[in-house]
């Protein structure tokens, strides 16, 4: 804090350049971990998409087949979410 308000006194310019120096090095730090841990910064998709495998399972343990859709398991069948249900056969 001391560091801040000393460059805040001394040149208001350091100050701003220090700031987007700052910005510019978590921004390049972000673009270089986004693809390498993707699940990092996608993970409430990934949450989204277990909790789809779990009602899956228990539709399965339940009645003995797997649903025909996910509409049969009460959620919304869409390609475009995070999960995505297609039924091949009833054993896979």
């Amino acid at each position: 804090m001391k560091l801040v308000s000393t460059l805040r006194k001394q040149n208001p310019f350091v100050l701003g350049v220090t700031a987007l120096a700052l910005a510019f090095v978590l921004w390049v730090g972000y673009e270089m971990a986004a693809p390498r841990w993707p699940w990092v910064f996608y993970w409430s998709k990934a949450r989204q998409a277990n909790k789809v495998i779990a009602a899956v399972n228990s539709f399965q343990s339940r009645y003995g087949r797997l649903p025909n859709t996910l509409a049969d398991i009460g959620l919304e069948d869409s390609e475009s979410g995070p999960g995505y249900y297609q039924k091949t056969s009833d054993s896979t």
